[in-house]
């Protein structure tokens, strides 16, 4: 059954396998103390999307010792590589939460997976972060999304009574 007039709310009632096949942006690299990188995927995303798990890892460089790590991960939506001057003009991936916060502590490694299912209206835009290390040690951090698109179409056998 065709459901392309269907409203995103009625969509994202359906069953998690009607979203068809999940694939990630990932996202890696080194964070030097006190700066922010820049990273852009790589691919432009559907016109709809529904972002599935946000995932981070970030290991400290260096021995086996335990540091003190605070980084701070923000995700938007834009068509070209961000910069500090470019980083306002973009639109928040996550509305009403301009960034991510990775708790501070005494870690060697952190790691973070979180489940969700969020639709967003990418219009063929690409998945932009930014992460800032406020750490006093140079970062190794990977992060990314898990997303599919949103179906056109779905078995009539589903909708049936």
């Amino acid at each position: 059954m065709d459901i392309r007039k269907w409203g995103l709310d009625r969509i994202m009632q359906l069953p998690d396998g009607c979203f068809g096949r999940r694939w990630p942006i990932i996202f890696s690299g080194t964070i030097v103390s006190g700066a922010k990188g820049y990273f852009i995927s790589e691919l432009a995303l559907p016109e709809r999307s529904v972002i599935w798990q946000l995932f981070f890892w970030c290991p400290a460089i260096g021995g086996l010792e335990t540091f003190n790590l605070s980084i701070f991960a923000a995700y938007a939506i834009g068509d070209q590589l961000p910069s500090a001057a470019i980083w306002p003009t973009l639109e928040p991936l996550f509305q009403g939460v301009d960034r991510v916060i990775i708790p501070t502590g005494a870690f060697y490694a952190f790691t973070g997976v979180l489940n969700m299912k969020v639709p967003v209206m990418t219009s063929g835009r690409r998945i932009c972060l930014r992460v800032q290390n406020s750490s006093t040690i140079s970062l190794l951090c990977c992060s990314g999304l898990v997303i599919s698109s949103v179906p056109n179409e779905v078995p009539d056998c589903l909708l049936s009574a």
